[in-house]
């Protein structure tokens, strides 16, 4: 099965033109390819009018996509997996893609069981309100932080050691959150009371010094697209965190990236370009149906 993610300008193509869904329909039933959401769709599904998220839902519902966690719990799982993996302690093997279900399990800390009758309605209904204003202050706080990483990268004060501590403050905020991570600030003391004590700062170490946190896919795809946004004059904004966290979960976990967005598709060539791991390949919608094309020709 190939796995093309698709952003929401694609959802919204697919609305006009019947055509396009038929054979991401058949794609998905003959078991040759499916398309994949993450929990940023929520947000654009919240956000959007009355007319076009009915239209949304009825799409999703049609073409029953595969779900990938949100940036935050890929990027959490990930890291842990990887801990374990480490030292020798046997954990189930991380799966990026999965089902709505795992993914609202994730989101809530909570047994999986609890949401398997959850569908895309519900949870669409859920997420407006109080979630949708939480997560556009958390934007707004996103694009202060960058406007001060730009600042701070072309005055060329992102020294290795920076970065080094960089890296090493991101695993220990990824083991700090999996103890309990309901209040970003408490996280971020755990983290650092982590880095203080001289058994957990010495295995962070190790790791970072055999270059596991390498493995870390998600992670080093935020790290070349963080690279990019601060070497430039662009602002993040509200559209640009959107693109930047769909491309957080589609580049290093699916096959394709399914966009018609021109600078966003620069940034993703842009890691593929650096990034040792693999990368999905970018197309547009068109292309991407084209490849379905050919492959019923074949």
């Amino acid at each position: 099965m190939l796995y093309a993610y698709a952003d929401q300008n694609f959802l919204s193509f697919c609305l006009d033109r019947p055509e396009w869904v038929t054979k991401l329909a058949e794609a998905k039933k003959s078991a040759y390819a499916s398309l994949v959401l993450s929990p940023v769709h929520f947000y654009e599904f919240g956000n959007a009018r009355d007319d076009l998220k009915e239209k949304l839902l009825c799409l999703v519902e049609r073409l029953e996509p595969t779900w990938a966690y949100s940036p935050t719990e890929q990027q959490l799982l990930e890291a842990i997996s990887l801990w374990h993996q480490a030292w020798g302690v046997k954990i189930a093997k991380f799966e990026p893609l999965c089902s709505l279900a795992d993914v609202l399990a994730a989101m809530h800390r909570k047994p999986v069981e609890l949401f398997t009758a959850a569908n895309i309605r519900q949870v669409v209904g859920a997420f407006q309100g109080l979630a949708l204003r939480e997560l556009k202050q958390s934007m707004r706080l996103q694009e202060t932080a960058c406007t001060q990483n730009q600042l701070l990268f072309k005055q060329h004060r992102f020294t290795k050691r920076l970065l080094n501590r960089i890296d090493a403050e991101h695993v220990a905020v990824q083991l700090a959150r999996w103890v309990d991570d309901q209040d970003p600030r408490e996280v971020l003391e755990r983290a650092h009371d982590l880095l203080r004590n001289k058994q957990t700062s010495t295995y962070i170490e190790v790791l970072l010094y055999w270059q596991l946190h390498k493995a870390l896919r998600c992670y080093e795809v935020e790290t070349h697209m963080s690279e990019k946004l601060w070497s430039g004059t662009a602002k993040l904004g509200v559209h640009n965190f959107v693109d930047r966290m769909h491309a957080l979960v589609a580049l290093p976990f699916c096959d394709f990236f399914v966009t018609n967005d021109i600078d966003l598709g620069k940034r993703c060539e842009h890691v593929r370009s650096r990034a040792k791991c693999r990368i999905a390949e970018v197309l547009t919608p068109a292309d991407y149906i084209a490849r379905l094309d050919s492959k019923c020709e074949e």
